[in-house]
């Protein structure tokens, strides 16, 4: 009987044990969890490379271009070159006659004006051509690019164009090209707004121009492309990441984790961080924005 009770007070102490130690394990693993979220919501002031862009959208152009169009009506006599063809300035193009029925009539063809690439033929031998355009043609017959220098001619926003000088090195992504990007340099800027119309009087943009430094033979005139243009950059630097910055109008601010509001002064930023100037040191951790319960934005 005594045996009995022992045997069971030692399998209620020991159950008691268990249950204790998971318990304790539990709630450990509890505040683990809970320091980590915190952690996780944490952001850490810490040095880090910050480059500074402006995005464009715009086309690409040769150096030089002509299209030959028809000087008057007739018809096509003979096409000289092929697409892809290499010409000298003077080289035949094309010849264009009154008729096709008269005899040893005087044929004085369309020459090269300079040097360049064929990278259009449109007229066949025989075609009918007019002077005029109308609506189904443009009245091109072929084209001729100067393919030695790569272009790209993009309009920005004025408040993106104060940023942007002669010089500011890019980099150019074409949609059509997912291989590799191109390098490019500033070249102009217009002192100019762009013509507007009626409807776009809000609508305020420049013009820029960038020579492509490294293209090849992928890169076509008109291919469409966006160009990451570097309008400022900082190396080892304080920074910390947008989500932890709350904006109040030309104010920025942190939250510490012990709940403390900190005034700051930023610097330039990326897509990801900001520079940090004044109000914080390296390796302060900082509370992520609570979007849901505050009106302000990250810093924009």
């Amino acid at each position: 009987m005594i045996g009995r009770i022992f045997k069971s007070l030692v399998i209620c102490v020991v159950l008691g044990c268990a249950a204790y130690f998971a318990y304790t394990k539990y709630w450990e693993s509890q505040e683990q969890t809970l320091e980590q979220t915190a952690m996780n919501r944490s952001g850490r002031v810490e040095k880090a490379d910050i480059i500074q862009k402006v995005s464009v959208a715009g086309h690409v152009y040769s150096a030089r271009m002509t299209e030959v169009r028809a000087p008057f009506e007739g018809y096509v006599q003979k096409v000289f070159v092929h697409i892809g063809d290499k010409v000298q300035k003077g080289d035949p193009l094309i010849s264009i006659v009154e008729t096709l029925n008269l005899v040893g009539q005087d044929v004085y063809p369309v020459r090269a004006p300079f040097a360049g690439t064929v990278t259009q033929v449109i007229a066949t031998a025989g075609q009918n051509v007019s002077k005029e355009r109308d609506s189904n043609t443009s009245g091109v017959l072929l084209r001729v690019d100067d393919l030695t220098k790569m272009f790209v001619n993009a309009d920005v926003p004025e408040l993106d164009y104060v940023h942007i000088q002669i010089g500011y090195q890019a980099l150019v992504k074409a949609p059509a090209i997912l291989n590799r990007p191109y390098h490019a340099t500033v070249v102009e800027r217009a002192l100019a707004p762009n013509t507007q119309n009626g409807y776009s009087r809000d609508k305020v943009e420049y013009s820029i121009k960038l020579e492509v430094t490294d293209h090849d033979k992928q890169l076509r005139p008109g291919m469409s492309v966006i160009s990451d243009i570097v309008v400022a950059e900082r190396k080892d630097v304080l920074s910390l990441l947008l989500d932890f910055v709350e904006r109040d109008n030309e104010d920025c601010y942190v939250t510490k984790m012990n709940g403390e509001k900190v005034k700051i002064k930023v610097g330039i930023q990326d897509d990801m961080r900001v520079e940090i100037l004044e109000g914080l040191k390296e390796g302060d951790l900082i509370k992520q924005i609570d979007f849901l319960n505050t009106s302000s934005s990250p810093g924009n």
